[in-house]
Formats: structure tokens, C-alpha cells, sequence
């Protein structure tokens, strides 16, 4: 099915749902969401329905929702943790994202390959900036996971400063 014949589709049945739908009463309030569907439907209609004209799209989310899955698993595979809240993918997230991207196109052997040509001092320097990126997120999961240590700690250091 194209995205015209959903299209179509679609028109057609918010029709026949409007043409049953009550004006007045308790079944009016069911008709103002009908004629709000119909409405954002046609506001948007033009881009809604490309995934069923483009063979590369996928017209479910199912793939999306695997990569996710896998990118969930791989995180907690490699950090040892439990859950993936409030860890990198929260606080870097599209750079781990694209990195499983590159190794899942690549191939992981054509992606260690790549790795073996980046200049060391390059490295070093996304390393930095990653950390900068990431640094505030983690002081913050740092504060979150034990608040009662760095109110202590805050106070030691207004207290030699002679703030306290």
C-alpha cells in the first residue's frame, strides 16, 4: 500500500466515524476529537505518510525499538550496571548511539580496523571533551546518589575559606 492509498484511507474513515458521531449530547464530545484528528491530520498530511512510499523507512517502529534494546543491553554489558538510567546515554547519548550505528554498518572487524588509524592525540583530545560534556551530569548523579557527603563536603570547604 502506498502513502496515498493510507492516505485515503484515513480520510475515509474519519469520515464515516464523523458522519455517525453525534453533534449534541454526551457523543458530541467524541466528534470535537474526531474534527481535531481530521484537523491535525490535514495540518501535517504532507509529511505523514513518506515510510509507506520509501522502502528504507520502516513503517513500524519495531526495528527502532530493537536498537534500543540492544543499545541497552551492550551499556550494561560494558558498565556492569543494572540499568541504564542516568548513565552515559543520558549524558552522551548520540555519541554512543553513534558509535553502535558505525559498528552495526561496518561490521565490528572493519570498526576495530578504523580504530587503528585514529591519531592518538585526537583521541585524547574527544576523550577530554567528552569528559568536559559529561562532567556536570556526573556531579550531579554524584549529588543525587549521596547528598548527605557533599552538603558535608561543602561545608568543609566554606569553612576554609572562612565562609561559614
Amino acid at each position: 500500500m502506498d502513502g496515498k492509498a493510507v492516505r485515503r484511507e484515513l480520510r475515509g474513515y474519519l469520515r464515516k466515524q464523523l458522519a455517525a458521531a453525534p453533534r449534541r449530547g454526551k457523543g458530541a464530545r467524541r466528534r470535537r476529537f474526531l474534527e481535531h484528528v481530521r484537523r491535525v491530520a490535514g495540518r501535517y498530511d504532507k509529511g505523514l505518510y513518506h515510510c509507506y512510499d520509501d522502502h528504507r523507512i520502516s513503517q513500524t517502529t519495531n526495528d527502532l525499538e530493537g536498537q534500543h534494546g540492544t543499545l541497552k543491553h551492550h551499556l550494561r554489558k560494558v558498565t556492569g550496571r543494572a540499568s541504564t538510567s542516568g548513565g552515559p546515554i543520558e549524558t552522551a547519548g548520540e555519541f554512543v548511539v553513534g558509535a553502535l550505528d558505525a559498528v552495526k554498518r561496518k561490521g565490528v572487524r572493519v570498526a576495530l580496523a578504523d580504530l587503528e588509524h585514529v591519531d592518538p592525540v585526537e583521541y585524547a583530545a574527544a576523550r577530554a571533551e567528552l569528559r568536559r560534556v559529561m562532567e556536570p551530569t556526573r556531579q550531579y548523579r554524584s549529588i543525587q546518589r549521596n547528598p548527605d557527603k557533599n552538603l558535608a563536603d561543602i561545608e568543609r570547604e566554606w569553612e576554609a575559606d572562612g565562609v561559614a
